[in-house]
């Protein structure tokens, strides 16, 4: 749907010159894309309301370990997309703003020579992969829903500001290259040098609040199947990890070492 979302948009001003959004939309855009960060805050409030959804567990342990990696890999594989996008950019682009928008240039090679939204297509397979660990396939349906609703919004007002900013580049860009889902046919190697640094100072942060989710979506789950609170060891070990990783980078950056 982003994808021919995108396609009307390129349609629309392929013969005229770029027009900014309507006031709502672009208002909405905005307002959305300051608060992007605490969108998962609305998935523990689900969670909350649907406590008897979250009850179903698999009866062999093998399989029912087997479909949490499976979730933890869809996650994971989406902070991948976004550590392989961050660690090829320049500084100035691609950011974690949230005040404004910004760019000083304009990204076409690597994952953006394949999807001109990598970062969210990144978001998504992290909601994804944590929306389908709760059983649920209701918070599964509403939160891909609240991703439409909240990022279609965003996109459109980056959209708007990377046409105002760039003009025909941008446009040339935008005919070939799929809003959102991924064209493998189109790939083009990354024109910087990937930088360890720039992956670790930008994304340690999101790599920890994925795991600290998947903690307290399983002990919610716990807790509605019990009904009381229980704690397991195997996810209380891995937030105790992420969190005194969290610690030691914030830290570091703090202290200008990253």
């Amino acid at each position: 749907m982003l994808n021919i979302i995108g396609s009307k948009l390129v349609d629309e001003r392929k013969n005229r010159q770029y027009q900014p959004l309507d006031d709502y939309i672009k208002k909405l855009g905005n307002l959305f894309f300051r608060w992007r960060s605490y969108i998962p805050i609305i998935l523990f409030l689900i969670l909350i309301l649907r406590l008897n959804d979250l009850k179903y567990t698999f009866p062999n342990q093998i399989i029912e370990i087997t479909y949490q990696v499976f979730c933890l890999f869809i996650s994971i594989s989406g902070e991948i997309v976004r550590i392989i996008t961050v660690g090829f950019v320049p500084s100035g682009t691609s950011g974690r703003n949230t005040k404004s928008q910004r760019a000083t240039a304009l990204n076409t090679s690597g994952l953006y020579s394949i999807t001109r939204n990598p970062l969210y297509l990144g978001n998504f397979l992290i909601i994804f992969g944590l929306s389908v660990f709760t059983r649920s396939y209701l918070i599964v349906i509403l939160n891909c829903l609240l991703f439409l609703i909240f990022y279609v919004p965003i996109i459109l007002v980056e959209e708007s500001f990377l046409f105002g900013k760039f003009g025909d580049l941008y446009r040339e860009y935008v005919s070939k290259t799929p809003c959102f889902f991924p064209r493998l046919s189109l790939w083009r190697p990354p024109e910087n040098n990937w930088s360890w640094i720039m992956a670790i100072r930008r994304e340690y942060s999101s790599i920890v609040s994925m795991i600290l989710s998947f903690v307290v979506i399983a002990h919610i789950r716990i807790y509605a199947i019990h009904s009381k609170p229980t704690v397991n060891i195997y996810w209380l070990i891995a937030g105790v990890v992420v969190l005194t990783m969290w610690l030691i980078m914030r830290t570091l950056k703090l202290l200008k070492k990253i």
